[in-house]
């Protein structure tokens, strides 16, 4: 059994006037811990049209962009770590560019992710 740690992604549409729609795909053993009394917290700047976090990935979709504001979602999840690397893929979102950044809770390792694969080292 792995360790387990605290992750928050943030997901923001780069343009203030794109509508921000977003997943992040992990590819290997690491899940997000969804049993028992382990929180999954969401904060938002606007209304959610759609929010999926299953064990190996999660997808957000705000609603219509109309504000003209810049739109931004927080998804913090437990994960279940398995070795040293969380490998994961964050697909192209459709022609808008999001900035995907993570935090883990109670480190200072913290970065961005880039579309297409990427690789997290876990704190040690």
């Amino acid at each position: 059994m792995g360790k387990e740690f605290t992750i928050r992604f943030t997901f923001t549409a780069h343009n203030v006037t794109d509508t921000l729609r977003a997943q992040l795909h992990f590819k290997d053993d690491n899940t997000i811990s969804l049993a028992g009394n382990k929180p999954v917290q969401i904060e938002s700047t606007s209304p959610l049209a759609a929010l999926n976090v299953w064990q190996k990935r999660m997808f957000v979709e705000a609603a219509s962009n109309t504000s003209g504001n810049q739109q931004s979602v927080t998804i913090t999840v437990p994960i279940s770590a398995v070795g040293s690397i969380l490998h994961g893929n964050l697909p192209g979102s459709d022609g808008v560019l999001v900035d995907v950044r993570y935090q883990f809770t109670g480190y200072d390792n913290s970065g961005r992710i880039e579309v297409g694969d990427f690789d997290i080292e876990f704190p040690s």
